[in-house]
């Protein structure tokens, strides 16, 4: 299939005169960089060409929904909107999935194992990246400052002097026993790493959608299994049953 990819790439560079210098530099384009644009014409031209058939059309589906994955990968590294293009990863997941419900009997087992390998690896990599990005929120307490719990300071004594007669010394300014508490400054939150582009509950929903689509894959491939082995049950029995007709007897005869 990788030949058969570069003859399509090789045929639309012929037909749209797409320079291969503009078609290597858009490989890797994500979305928002000024090459992603040619990337996604590229890609829908090889679709259209790939429509021929079936087969191919089911595989260059599944092929696209790869190349969003790959997006998708790149966005949350950079922590980027991604929400955009993990909607069309869904989107493309389910084309592709439908596709392959269209191609003949025989071809359609390998099509839907390679489709449930990548769902697999799309939630698994979502997974990992929601535990990863989860942060327990921090319980700010504020302590008193030690410095601030000092002893009280003790009164000045009386002074009395033997040459007079006794007299109260005035009594000296008055020292607080407390010094006022500083004012407590806030422990700083810890910086999470919430993607900008997409919220836990969105993040949540698009693994419960590709854990769905790869339940319902599995069911057909249970079913088209099941049909298989009865068709082939019915094969072999149908000529016995043909093979042990009973010969006529000489009375019928």
């Amino acid at each position: 299939m990788a030949k058969l990819l570069s003859l399509l790439v090789l045929v639309l560079m012929v037909v749209l005169l797409i320079p291969t210098g503009l078609v290597l530099a858009s490989q890797d384009a994500i979305p928002g960089e000024t090459m992603y644009p040619v990337k996604r014409t590229l890609e829908q031209g090889i679709l259209m060409v790939a429509s021929l058939t079936p087969w191919t059309k089911a595989y260059f589906q599944a092929s696209q929904a790869n190349n969003r994955f790959k997006e998708v990968k790149t966005l949350l590294a950079r922590n980027e909107n991604t929400l955009f293009t993990l909607n069309e990863l869904l989107a493309q997941s389910d084309d592709a999935a439908n596709a392959i419900d269209k191609v003949s009997i025989n071809d359609r087992k390998r099509l839907r194992e390679q489709l449930l390998k990548q769902l697999g690896e799309y939630s698994q990599t979502l997974t990992a990246y929601q535990t990863k990005t989860e942060s327990p929120a921090l319980a700010v307490v504020s302590k008193p400052d030690a410095a601030s719990q000092s002893a009280p300071v003790p009164a000045a004594p009386v002074v009395i002097s033997d040459q007079s007669p006794i007299q109260a010394q005035p009594a000296p300014t008055a020292i607080p026993a407390r010094q006022p508490a500083p004012a407590a400054t806030p422990a700083t939150p810890a910086t999470s790493t919430q993607p900008t582009g997409i919220s836990p509950a969105e993040l949540q929903a698009a693994i419960e959608r590709f854990n769905r689509l790869q339940r319902e894959q599995r069911e057909r491939a249970a079913r088209e299994e099941a049909d298989r082995i009865r068709r082939e049950q019915n094969q072999t029995v149908t000529p016995q049953a043909t093979t042990a007709s009973p010969s006529p007897t000489p009375a019928q005869v």
